[in-house]
């Protein structure tokens, strides 16, 4: 039966499954099923509110993408690890549609990644320094992973965290390869500092960049605006929205 059908057909089926637990099951049938839905598992794997095991393990998945030129940066930050040796079998990342940044649960994860990696040193005494440093250069480098592979990402849904500052420099540059061209609605909303990182919350500045990567922007949602934005005399940036997004822009306190 699974060679009578064309793989478009498997792709409509496995589709109407995507919610189901079912579609686990089907992974190891054979090859062209493995391939249909580890890319419909992996295009919203932030959406179903995974555990923070699996969240940690979606991270670190995704880091086993790094480029040999990522890797040999973090290899110089001091970031050295078995995992950046394990080939994936699938480049999972090309195939994010939606995109959820969470900062209470993706700035913890990448920092118990970090200690993961500090327990395989040997020299006990400079396990945990430089650690902040660490942080930094992962976040930077899988902030370029995501932009360099976010031309499918749909949907993107962000809680201010350390990523943003890598975020907006790249969406800003001329040569930005069109990261985020495709963004067509976009969820900004707060959250409390965590682990005590100095977060730097730029949410107009990430708008205004977004705005300028896509045209394609149809709904816009701002959450907790009481907290989130300063009004007064700055309204600029309101106006860009307006500019990007032909359908609608959503302004929610809560």
């Amino acid at each position: 039966m699974a060679l009578q059908l064309s793989t478009e057909s498997w792709i409509h089926i496995f589709n109407y499954l995507e919610t189901s637990s079912d579609l686990y099951s089907c992974l190891l049938v054979n090859r062209c099923w493995c391939k249909i839905i580890v890319q419909i598992l992996w295009k919203r794997p932030f959406s179903h509110i995974p555990t923070d095991k699996k969240y940690h393990l979606i991270l670190k998945t995704y880091l086993k993408c790094l480029s040999k030129q990522s890797i040999e940066k973090l290899k110089e930050g001091g970031i050295k690890s078995v995992i950046f040796n394990e080939k994936p079998m699938f480049y999972y990342i090309e195939f994010l549609k939606e995109l959820i940044i969470d900062s209470d649960r993706f700035d913890s994860s990448l920092i118990l990644l970090i200690k993961e990696i500090k327990n395989e040193e040997k020299n006990k005494k400079k396990k945990f320094q430089n650690i902040f440093k660490e942080l930094d250069i992962i976040f930077e480098e899988l902030t370029k992973l995501i932009c360099y592979n976010s031309n499918k990402i749909q949907s993107l849904s962000i809680v201010p965290c350390k990523m943003i500052d890598y975020i907006i420099p790249l969406l800003l540059k001329e040569d930005n390869n069109n990261f985020f061209k495709r963004i067509k609605t976009f969820t900004f909303e707060t959250s409390p500092d965590l682990n005590g990182l100095d977060k730097v919350h730029k949410p107009h500045e990430m708008i205004v960049a977004l705005s300028r990567a896509s045209r394609d922007i149809t709904h816009i949602r701002i959450n907790n605006i009481n907290e989130t934005f300063k009004f007064g005399g700055d309204l600029n940036f309101l106006l860009t929205l307006l500019e990007s997004a032909s359908n609608s822009l959503v302004l929610s306190k809560f």
